[in-house]
């Protein structure tokens, strides 16, 4: 009578070397399946995934779900998006419930952009996009207002024709960084464009008259702005402040971290 196959091993140790493993095996008569190891380690197939160690490329036990800001996985490199995808080739949308690192975002409250949420949109069983808008902070549009590169403070419509706003551009812009799928200036080019689509609604010859608010004793003074050229002054100032200067690059890889999950 032939001997009866090994019994499957049941461990949530890790070994150093596969021969450890077959030590352990041939120990206590049974086998791992293949599909367990992870550069000779055990893995727990519950909290993490076979990836890559992104400074080698060598086999490596990586968290699935992130719950610590700033490492793809305790002791290893800091968060890129460009180390993310080298150490997790499998990853996907997060399906995960909140954790440190993600709350649930709430319609009309904030979710540390600094504006409350406009909309809640559902994506399946993953974690739902979180969108506000044009999350420019006040300073800053108050900044380009100064030097004229918007012409009002409204950080959705800073041109403030009627088919102006880059609102529904900043919506899909939210919804870009939080997908797991293009880098960051894929969706910093796609917002520029948007924005632009958005400038060309406007009729050719239009002109906006803005009054120029003066100190000590000269009166305010109104001043013409051609109004599809200033439009696309905007939306080319904030790609370069946002892809250009690096000042998005922190949001991205928060949301990367947030919305991704290595297998």
């Amino acid at each position: 009578m032939p001997d009866a196959a090994p019994a499957k091993c049941e461990s949530t140790g890790c070994f150093g070397t596969l021969e450890d493993q077959a030590k352990f095996e041939k120990e206590n008569n049974c086998k791992f399946g293949t599909d367990n190891f992870c550069g000779g380690k055990l893995l727990d197939k519950e909290t993490q995934c076979c990836g890559k160690d992104p400074r080698t490329g060598k086999p490596l036990a990586v968290d699935k779900v992130m719950a610590k800001k700033g490492v793809i996985s305790s002791g290893l490199d800091s968060f890129t998006w460009t180390n993310y995808q080298m150490a997790c080739p499998d990853k996907k949308q997060n399906t995960a419930p909140p954790n440190e690192l993600w709350q649930m975002c709430e319609k009309d409250k904030s979710y540390g952009g600094g504006y409350d949420i406009d909309e809640v949109r559902q994506n399946g069983t993953a974690r739902p996009y979180c969108i506000e808008g044009c999350s420019i902070p006040g300073y800053a549009v108050a900044g380009a207002v100064a030097l004229e590169i918007f012409l009002f403070h409204d950080r959705n419509n800073p041109i403030g024709y009627a088919t102006s706003s880059f609102k529904p551009a900043c919506n899909n812009h939210d919804v870009c960084y939080q997908t797991c799928k293009d880098d960051q200036l894929t969706c910093d080019i796609k917002l520029k464009n948007d924005s632009l689509a958005a400038c060309q609604t406007i009729p050719a010859g239009h002109v906006t008259w803005v009054t120029k608010i003066m100190l000590g004793p000269v009166p305010a003074i109104p001043k013409p702005f051609h109004t599809r050229a200033a439009c696309e002054k905007a939306a080319n100032e904030m790609f370069k402040v946002l892809n250009e200067w690096g000042m998005g690059e922190s949001a991205f890889n928060q949301r990367r971290q947030q919305y991704c999950q290595c297998c």
